[in-house]
């Protein structure tokens, strides 16, 4: 994620680990404002990196049971929630879940 600050989330995220559901995070190391949600989640003991690619990691999406996307413009901050003008696009197939399932993979790799 490249911006996570929204409280709403980052809670849903502890129970779903509290309900044994494997929860994994990268966040976008050069933005300071993830440095709460990374501490939380970390704190709760969600699996959490840092992303270490060479440029900004804009990505914003999560798979859910390797059937759900959720992605678009949209960040995980009170302000796109309530201010801004973003999109989030929930997708149902397994095959995109995959497909994106392997592209977080590979960002969690290098991540740390």
């Amino acid at each position: 994620m490249f911006t996570f600050t929204l409280e709403t989330i980052l809670d849903s995220l502890i129970l779903a680990k509290g309900r044994g559901v494997e929860v994994l995070a990268v966040l976008e190391r050069e933005q300071e404002a993830n440095q709460q949600a990374y501490e939380i989640l970390l704190a709760a003991g969600v699996e959490v990196r840092k992303d270490n690619n060479s440029g900004l990691m804009h990505s914003k999406f999560a798979v859910i049971d390797d059937l759900v996307v959720i992605t678009g413009s949209y960040n995980w901050t009170k302000s796109a929630d309530t201010i801004n003008d973003e999109n989030l696009l929930v997708i149902v197939s397994h095959q995109i879940a995959v497909a994106f399932d392997q592209e977080f993979g590979r960002v969690w790799e290098i991540s740390s």
